[in-house]
């Protein structure tokens, strides 16, 4: 008995993440790729604050998934 899958929640998050990267490349026009390396999670905490009032975005994610995304959006 086939059928389909029930998706895995790791599978669900991955598309939610993919749906919020590209609202987020189709919103702005510009991107500051870094590496983090060796940051704490307040210090993290403390650069969201800061990004806050100017209205800019920080995500995490896997290089790969940028890369794809910035590249069917023609931003690289």
């Amino acid at each position: 008995m086939g059928g389909l899958k029930k998706k895995s929640d790791k599978r669900i998050k991955k598309e939610e993440y993919w749906v919020k990267l590209c609202k987020l490349t189709d919103t702005y026009k510009k991107a500051l790729l870094v590496d983090v390396d060796n940051v704490s999670s307040q210090q993290l905490n403390q650069i969201r604050l800061k990004l806050r009032p100017i209205n800019a975005k920080m995500i995490m994610g896997k290089n790969v998934c940028f890369l794809n995304r910035l590249i069917l959006n023609r931003l690289l």
